[in-house]
């Protein structure tokens, strides 16, 4: 693996657009964090997708016609304004208002141009104050706000794995291998919601040391979000996986865009 690779925190030195109150914390905005992170690609039913988007104005991209995404992105934020916590974000890849879209043609066209979105559907954490705090600066959507799970990590030479949890069920389990070799970039993606029947946008900027992995197994369990996922028709043969080793994680304000 590729060594002395290291994010520039003065990177997080940016200007602070407001300031929220979470308890007795004055949280800047935009927030900033840093973390690990395995984000996976799968492919599921793009009828289910549009169900959880419910919107005409934003499409889930297509492989061909049938078959969309959900990526499954599992952090784990050590530096952050309300400590450290894991999560688990659950998103589909989709673009929002084309004037044009053809199944394959769109989603290669927008791999070129650099230009893969988000619509976020589902946040799951593991403390309280990392609920709180997300509610009250982004307001995406939580799986639910009065229960937490948690991400058990194991990390050697070779794999990562990862056992996510809630309520005394399974969620998942994910063993990923080690990236032969890592490089560092800056992502620039919207990300988007549904909220109140309102669609809001959120950028998101990431300073990563990222680098081309591959699962070697992927279990469900029976808690919900992993029913969530089954209902989704979740084929579990990764298309996408990569491993963040390192991130400077940038949220800026929401932006209310329209009614659904």
């Amino acid at each position: 693996m590729k060594k002395g690779l290291v994010l520039d925190e003065n990177l997080m030195n940016i200007k602070v657009e407001r300031q929220v109150k979470v308890r007795d914390i004055l949280v800047d905005v935009p927030l900033r964090y840093k973390c690990s992170a395995i984000n996976v690609l799968f492919p599921i039913s793009t009828k289910e997708a549009k169900k959880i988007i419910g919107t005409q104005k934003i499409k889930p991209l297509e492989l061909f016609p049938g078959r969309s995404f959900v990526c499954i992105t599992l952090f784990d934020f050590y530096k952050g304004p309300v400590g450290e916590y894991t999560e688990m974000t659950l998103s589909i890849p989709v673009v929002y208002k084309p004037k044009f879209y053809l199944p394959f043609f769109s989603l290669i066209t927008n791999l070129i141009l650099d230009k893969i979105n988000f619509f976020v559907f589902s946040i799951a954490q593991s403390s309280k104050i990392a609920v709180e705090h997300g509610m009250a600066i982004t307001g995406y959507p939580r799986y639910n706000p009065e229960k937490l799970i948690n991400i058990d990590y194991r990390r050697d030479d070779n794999f990562i794995c990862a056992r996510v949890y809630g309520d005394g069920e399974e969620i998942l389990d994910l063993k990923i291998k080690r990236p032969k070799s890592e490089t560092m970039r800056k992502e620039v993606y919207d990300t988007y919601f549904v909220k109140n029947n309102k669609i809001s946008k959120i950028l998101m900027e990431t300073h990563v040391i990222i680098g081309k992995s591959k699962v070697i197994d992927f279990k469900l369990g029976n808690h919900e979000l992993a029913d969530t996922l089954k209902n989704l028709k979740i084929v579990p043969k990764a298309l996408d996986t990569r491993y963040y080793s390192d991130t400077i994680k940038i949220i800026y304000s929401p932006k209310e865009l329209e009614n659904i």
